[in-house]
């Protein structure tokens, strides 16, 4: 619960569930099941029907980690050298443009403090009238706020960046941790995932529903 999304919509996944009675011990057992929340909430004008069992779910969620686990388990050295040269690959392929704009922005930056220094002295000396200055101060000191927070978002997706590389190794852990789980817990979800998205359901789409399970590291592109 709310790790899932629908596929075509992109609502929260919301949980169903409905009675039965057994017809020989007059038993009640509960069925539980998702499906997409705007669908659930306001009909089919909204989305259509992402209906999945929760057993079905869980199922296809739990084989799919112990496939994964097993895969990384089998050769955990090869499986981190490959997913550490993938992300330094890929790394520096976004990398260099970010840093390009990290560098574009600190120089704009100097810039401005000088335009400001500027506007000040040309005050000063009579060269321009007070109200031009003001308005030239606003400007350069608007650009200037909105340049250090972009700084600031750029640098810290740079340390983010660096500190997913690190991270390979605690994943690892968890993968080999979870090797034999038996079943399918909120603690499994929350350190492995970070989001599952799923697809249609047959009956409307006419081909098999999809789950696409997005793990918090990339590890399908080495897999």
């Amino acid at each position: 619960s709310g790790l899932m999304f629908c596929a075509d919509c992109g609502a929260k996944m919301r949980l169903g569930w409905n009675t039965q009675t057994a017809k020989r011990t007059g038993e009640e057992k509960v069925y539980f099941n998702f499906n997409c929340g705007n669908k659930s909430r306001m009909g089919s004008s909204a989305c259509f029907s992402h209906f999945i069992p929760v057993p079905v779910l869980e199922q296809i969620v739990l084989n799919d980690v112990k496939d994964k686990a097993t895969k990384i388990a089998a050769d955990e050295a090869e499986f981190r050298r490959r997913y550490l040269e993938h992300t330094a690959k890929l790394a520096d392929k976004n990398q260099a443009d970010v840093n390009k704009e990290l560098r574009k922005g600190e120089k704009r930056l100097l810039e401005l403090d000088k335009l400001i220094e500027s506007a000040f002295e040309e005050k000063v000396s009579g060269k321009i009238p007070e109200s031009v200055c003001v308005r030239l101060i606003e400007k350069y000191t608007a650009e200037q706020t909105e340049l250090t927070e972009r700084i600031k978002t750029i640098r810290q997706g740079l340390e983010e960046a660096e500190k997913a590389v690190t991270d390979i190794d605690e994943f690892i852990r968890r993968m080999k941790h979870y090797l034999y789980a038996p079943k399918l817990t909120r603690e499994l979800c929350l350190d492995l995932f970070e989001k599952l998205v799923i697809g249609g359901k047959e009956s409307v789409t006419g081909k098999p529903q999809e789950v696409h399970i997005y793990y918090k590291v990339d590890i399908d592109s080495v897999l």
